[in-house]
């Protein structure tokens, strides 16, 4: 019998787990001795044994009469890699998105486990435009952070506005509101004297775009720009720990910023 290892810690055990995982959910169908291992793990005798040898020093598996089977430190230490490995795989696609803008962002794996990623595509490259415009339609009320300004955007808030069908609250940049003024005054303005849209206006770049549909089902959107201001994807979730994640990122930001008068931006009505 090999040396008993009892002075592992929690992550050597893991580790243990990780490395010899094919032998561990092997045996976990069934007790089998190290030639059946071997046959039906297609490696060779020595790496059979040298698992054996490891798994049986940290206790993960024992010497049964009818071969090695799982201890119950084996078996649930097992099930707890698995959904590690689960959860990673829940969270890698949005991660890697996120990644360029990870230096501004503060969330948790239950923010991003249950998300939907959403990247252009050769033959539907406008997706995740698509999917912003389907969050402002379902939404009757939006707060937001708008780094980017799409002239799509423009029309369908202001449509949603006049057909009273929403209410928004935007964080965006000094830039966009030159832009909206100069451009679409009266699509910009007539909302902000009614009451529909509020603005609050931020002097420095903003990082992302956020969309927080608050009714009538509370959504998160958070889009991440390419630097010529093309959308370089869209996370999508309504899970609770996102929408607050996305309530409390958005009050940060419209702390900072000083809310626009529509008097001072855009006269009298």
């Amino acid at each position: 019998m090999p040396e008993e290892n009892d002075q592992a810690s929690p992550s050597e055990l893991l580790t243990v787990v990780m490395q010899r995982a094919e032998f561990v959910e092997c045996l976990l169908a069934g007790p089998k001795f190290q030639p059946e291992l071997k046959e039906e793990l297609q490696v060779s005798r020595s790496t059979t044994y040298k698992a054996t040898r490891e798994l049986l020093s940290h206790r993960l598996i024992m010497q049964a009469d009818n071969g090695y089977r799982p201890t119950i430190l084996g078996r649930l230490i097992f099930e707890e890699y698995q959904r590690l490995l689960a959860n990673i795989e829940r969270i890698s696609s949005p991660a890697r998105l996120l990644w360029p803008i990870s230096a501004n962002l503060d969330m948790t794996i239950a923010a991003l486990t249950d998300s939907q990623v959403i990247l252009p595509e050769h033959h539907h490259p406008n997706r995740p435009i698509h999917e912003v415009e389907k969050l402002i339609r379902e939404a009757s009320h939006l707060k937001g952070i708008a780094p980017v300004v799409r002239p799509q955007y423009v029309t369908l808030f202001n449509n949603q506005f006049k057909m009273e069908k929403l209410t928004a609250e935007l964080v965006t940049e000094t830039p966009v509101l030159n832009y909206l003024t100069e451009n679409y005054a009266t699509q910009f303005c007539e909302p902000l004297h009614s009451g529909a849209l509020t603005v609050w206006e931020m002097g420095e770049p903003l990082p992302f775009g956020l969309l927080l549909v608050e009714r009538p089902t509370e959504q998160m959107g958070l889009v991440v720009y390419e630097p010529d201001g093309g959308i370089r994807g869209l996370v999508v979730t309504g899970s609770t720990d996102a929408v607050e994640w996305a309530q409390h990122t958005w009050q940060q930001y419209q702390s900072q910023t000083r809310r626009v008068e529509p008097t001072s931006l855009c006269g009298d009505s």
